[in-house]
């Protein structure tokens, strides 16, 4: 499993579209390009197909663009946190994991499932734009908190 994995083109993708549109996108074509990691993390999050409609439908494009110009600003500094993140990850005895980042459905900063290869770590885009400080970016957590998800 590749270590540090960047899945918010999926979400983003919603953009080109009108509003109209994001729903029928989202459900037919957007979740199934990562359908292992989507399905895995709506189900350890208990997010049905309902409460992702809903949250598709209630999103606001300002909010969505405000999201993607934070991730073009800061995306280098984020994915760097994360290979650093995944390097103590390895360092500490974690071989199989990946980090993925991802615009979440806004439920909680980290999500840790299994999957056939390993651990993956699903972190929302949501919750690192929250901890923003006006000034540079937050990291996503001290290394300590990160993995005391693992036990």
């Amino acid at each position: 499993m590749k270590k540090v994995i960047d899945l918010t083109d999926n979400f983003f993708d919603l953009l080109k579209y009108d509003k109209s549109f994001w729903e029928e996108r989202w459900t037919k074509t957007l979740f199934f390009m990562n359908p292992t990691i989507y399905g895995r993390y709506f189900s350890e999050n208990k997010i049905g197909a309902d409460n992702q409609r809903n949250f598709i439908n209630k999103l606001n494009r300002i909010d969505l663009d405000r999201l993607y110009m934070f991730w073009e600003k800061y995306k280098t500094d984020i994915k760097k946190n994360c290979f650093q993140i995944a390097g103590d990850l390895y360092e500490r005895g974690l071989k199989n994991f990946g980090i993925f980042i991802a615009v979440g459905f806004d439920v909680k900063e980290i999500t840790v499932i299994s999957t056939s290869k390993g651990k993956a770590f699903i972190i929302d885009l949501w919750f690192v734009r929250r901890a923003y400080d006006g000034e540079e970016y937050s990291k996503i957590r001290k290394m300590d908190e990160f993995a005391t998800l693992l036990s």
